[in-house]
Formats: structure tokens, sequence, C-alpha cells
């Protein structure tokens, strides 16, 4: 019992130090509205709203990368509001899982594991709804997702062990580095705007300034094509 609460502070302690954000703390509903609105109206600032990257990542304008952790309650929330505006407005949505945390590594082999055996929309979303548990972990939260779709460990297994998911890890870890990501969820926008996450007040507050960011980027290559 003393092992299983030790390893539930330590997992808190890990998401209080890498930053779990929460656009919604501390913020009355009434306040809320009215950022929105206010946000909604008003040009999003570089260096307030926005950070542009020192370097450049390869990806279209109306690409949003975004990395998350499958422990994080706020990442949780937003992942069917993001995912629906993505749909909904014909933005390629790529979601990595972070590694900003020395203890998040074990979900991130769950997560590229997963993406390799092309389970996201099946075992994905229920070990990240498993995930949320107080007490959960990813060795038993894998074991119950694979098992409620009829899928052996033992395969999983041999597919999380092979060296191309070990890769997609490392270069995912590296891309993260690339743009300072402080905490989860993060976006970067058209592989040039990172959103400061910190200046947020709501999820929508967020797709508004990446709508923003990829009305400005798309106005700005298509004056640079050639007529």
């Amino acid at each position: 019992m003393k092992k299983t609460i030790l390893a539930a502070l330590v997992v808190i302690a890990s998401s209080s130090l890498t930053g779990c954000f929460d656009p919604q703390i501390n913020v009355t509903e009434q306040e809320q509205k009215k950022q929105e609105k206010t946000a909604i109206e008003t040009d999003f600032k570089e260096g307030v709203h926005y950070t542009i990257l020192d370097r450049k990542l390869d990806f279209p304008a109306n690409h949003v990368l975004e990395y998350f952790w499958y422990g994080c309650p706020h990442c949780y929330s937003a992942d069917p509001v993001i995912s629906s505006w993505a749909e909904e407005n014909g933005v390629k949505l790529e979601k990595r899982h972070s590694m900003l945390s020395k203890g998040w590594e074990d979900d991130a082999r769950v997560f590229y594991t997963i993406k390799k055996m092309k389970m996201e929309d099946s075992v994905g979303k229920e070990y990240f709804m498993l995930r949320q548990q107080f007490t959960s972990t990813p060795e038993s939260s894998i074991k119950k997702a694979l098992e409620k779709y009829g899928i052996e460990h033992k395969k999983y297994l041999e597919a999380s062990r092979g060296e191309d998911v070990s890769v997609m890890m490392e270069i995912n870890k590296l891309v993260e580095g690339t743009f300072s990501a402080r905490g989860t969820p993060s976006f970067v926008v058209g592989g040039k705007y990172k959103i400061n996450m910190e200046k947020m007040h709501s999820w929508d507050e967020i797709t508004a300034v990446a709508d923003f960011l990829i009305k400005k980027e798309s106005s700005k290559k298509l004056v640079a094509s050639p007529q």
C-alpha cells in the first residue's frame, strides 16, 4: 500500500515540476467569457500570445503539432475540443507524446507502440482514459486497454521493444527540445509559432490563436507565390 501511495506521489511531483498547463485556472466563468470574446476580436501579439521559433520545423501552414502526456488531466480534457476544431477547420493536427520528464518515458513508449500498431482510436483512447485514474501505471493501464480489445500482451511487447519505437522516441524528444517546451499540452503552428500556454485562459482562446497564426502564415505564402 505504501509503495502505491509513493508511486502516485512521484507522478504528481513529476507533473508539477515540468508543468501541466490548465488554461482555465484561477479564472471565473464571467471573466473567462469576457477574455474569450476580447481574444477573438483582437489581433494576437508576438511575445505575448505566441513565440516565433528560432528554427522552423518543416510543416505546412495549416499543421498543428501537439505534445501531450497521457497522465495529464488537462491534455485529456483538451483532446476532444482540439480534435473537433481541427477536423472542422481542415487543420492537420499531429499528436506526439512529451518526454519532458524521465517519468513520462514509459507512457511515450506506449504511445509510439500504439501508433506503430495503428491502434490510436481504440487502445490509445482507452489507455488515455485509464491513465487519468489516480493510482494507474503505464503497465497496468496498457494491460487493461489491450484486454478490452482482445489484443495479446505478448504481441504488444514485441512491438514495443522494436528499434523503430526507440528511434521515434529519440527523434521526437529532440524535436520537442527545439522549441523549449515547459509543460503539456504544448502547440506549434505551421512549424514556426509556439503558442504561449501560460498566457491562455481557455481552449477556445488556444484555437483562436492557432486560427490566427494559420491565416497569418498562409497569407505570407500566397504573397510569396509567383503569379
